[in-house]
């Protein structure tokens, strides 16, 4: 009776990959390329980053299983000054081209509750980046910041939203970037 159960998973596990559907993954630039850095924080197993290469969109997923619930990628940026209790949670930090259009699929995806927030914005050499997602689930909403990480006059490392961006979905900064969810409804 155990064989009836244990032999699926144990064909799945030995078989890998194989049977799931074929993912694109973001792959970061070479070495040597001119980049700025990028951090994505918050739900990152369903986050993809794109970025405009000889007229082509390229890129994908950020994060290969989401069986994993932490899979940080800490690439050394720097951080927010006093807030480092910040980046306790699931972040992703990786090079992109500067002077690229780049997009982030930013998603949220709970239970019922689905969420997607679309920032596309060009970087500059050298510079920082920060793209946090903020969930509301009394409001059932969620938004993303995107901002610069910048030293102010002190030396200290602050989020300067970013100048440039442009969002992709049907709210606007006014609205204070913030999206509706979309709760879906079982079939019974």
């Amino acid at each position: 009776m155990h064989y009836q159960r244990i032999l699926p998973l144990a064909v799945l596990l030995l078989s890998g990959c194989s049977l799931l559907p074929q993912q694109e993954f973001f792959t970061p630039p070479p070495a040597g390329a001119e980049v700025a850095q990028l951090r994505i924080m918050g739900s990152t197993e369903s986050n993809a980053l794109y970025q405009i290469e000889d007229g082509k969109l390229r890129g994908g997923l950020i994060r290969e299983s989401n069986w994993v619930l932490r899979n940080t990628q800490d690439q050394g940026m720097p951080k927010v000054s006093g807030k480092e209790a910040t980046y306790t949670s699931d972040y992703f930090e990786t090079p992109i081209y500067a002077g690229r259009k780049t997009t982030v699929y930013h998603s949220y995806t709970r239970g019922r509750n689905r969420c997607m927030n679309i920032v596309s914005f060009v970087p500059e050499k050298g510079h920082y980046y920060q793209l946090s997602q903020a969930v509301d689930l009394k409001m059932y909403r969620c938004r993303t910041w995107p901002n610069e990480l910048v030293k102010n006059a002190d030396g200290q490392w602050v989020l300067k939203p970013i100048a440039n961006v442009t969002y992709g979905n049907k709210y606007l900064p006014q609205d204070g970037g913030w999206q509706k969810m979309v709760r879906l409804v079982s079939e019974q």
